[in-house]
């Protein structure tokens, strides 16, 4: 099992000088964070050559980009994830990141 998955690993949502509202929206947010997660991690173990944040969000067109990229960032952070070292562009042209798992 990742570690991500195990109870009590996730990280903190807000910060300590975020209001009351924010703290709500993390709680209510918590699952479809985690599912997230997975999906995000599923799409690196099925393209090995890696991805984009921007291809990750065309494969998951109902999701914001912004949340995808937040769970990609914390599997980065936990060592699941890593920059390739490679750049692809985005659909504007823009030379982004390609993310794989960690090796």
């Amino acid at each position: 099992m990742h570690t991500w998955c195990q109870p009590g690993a996730e990280r903190r949502a807000v910060r300590a000088s975020d209001p009351v509202t924010s703290r709500t929206a993390a709680r209510a947010n918590k699952e479809h964070r985690g599912r997230l997660r997975h999906l995000v991690l599923e799409c690196h173990e099925q393209h090995t050559g890696g991805l984009t944040d921007d291809e990750l969000s065309q494969m998951h067109p109902n999701e914001l980009l912004s949340s995808l990229s937040k769970r990609r960032g914390e599997l980065v952070d936990e060592g699941l994830l890593e920059d390739s070292g490679e750049r692809r562009p985005t659909r504007r042209g823009v030379p982004a990141a390609v993310w794989r798992l960690k090796r």
